[in-house]
């Protein structure tokens, strides 16, 4: 969940400067937008995006209270 979440909110920042609040809702758009932006996903800054997944922290499910 981490990766995914951590990875969505990485691609999202790319684009848009600015930090995730909420889920990450237009995930095909954000992939058009990422790939018009680099050309492609080989060309995506990885450190931006591990930045972002190494800074999420996954929400406790609601039995471990």
């Amino acid at each position: 969940m981490k990766l995914q979440v951590g990875g969505l909110r990485g691609l999202h920042r790319l684009l848009e400067r600015e930090a995730v609040e909420g889920p990450v809702t237009d995930v095909v758009g954000l992939f058009v937008g990422v790939i018009e932006r680099y050309g492609s996903l080989d060309g995506v800054p990885m450190t931006a995006i591990v930045q972002e997944v190494s800074h999420f922290i996954p929400r406790r499910p609601h039995g471990d209270r």
